[in-house]
């Protein structure tokens, strides 16, 4: 459900990218890295977050 909810906001940021011309300079492999890198950040929150407030 997290991967789900991750790839259709990026989804919507590379619409913005090709409609609106934002974010020009990004090829299609450093948009992959970048997606790759922040879906792996996400999760790596998410799990920590849940760590520590799961302690009584």
């Amino acid at each position: 459900a997290m991967s789900v909810a991750w790839t259709a906001a990026f989804g919507l940021l590379l619409f913005m990218q090709q409609a609106m011309g934002l974010f020009g300079y990004l090829s299609p492999e450093e948009s992959l890295i970048w997606y790759l890198t922040s879906l792996a950040l996400f999760g790596i929150i998410r799990l920590l977050l849940l760590m520590l407030f799961k302690r009584p």
